[in-house]
């Protein structure tokens, strides 16, 4: 598969995945959304686009609630300057498909 539509598939599951998120932030490289036990973000750089899904356990340890974030999953697409434009393209485009709480 190129990179170009390895990217873009990267992109589309970004979007999907959202649809389990409540809150939604982004920047011109990044976007982030939070959910219940669950962050997911996107963020294309210099040369590459990364995509991470993280898994937040909650657990009660006498009495207290201690939270941790592991990173289930980790995928990173290297791109060459014109592969680039174009996913940077796509990236602009792709918003969650639901209305959700922007912070």
């Amino acid at each position: 598969m190129s990179a170009i539509k390895n990217a873009i598939s990267k992109i589309e599951t970004f979007v999907k995945r959202s649809e389990l998120c409540s809150i939604y932030e982004y920047t011109d490289t990044t976007k982030v959304c939070f959910g219940k036990g669950i962050v997911i973000m996107l963020s294309v750089g210099k040369d590459r686009l990364t995509y991470k899904e993280f898994s937040i356990i909650e657990t009660e340890i006498e009495g207290e609630i201690k939270a941790e974030m592991k990173v289930a999953v980790q995928d990173v697409v290297m791109l060459k300057q014109s592969e680039l434009y174009t996913v940077k393209y796509h990236f602009k485009k792709a918003h969650q498909l639901k209305n959700i709480k922007t912070a």
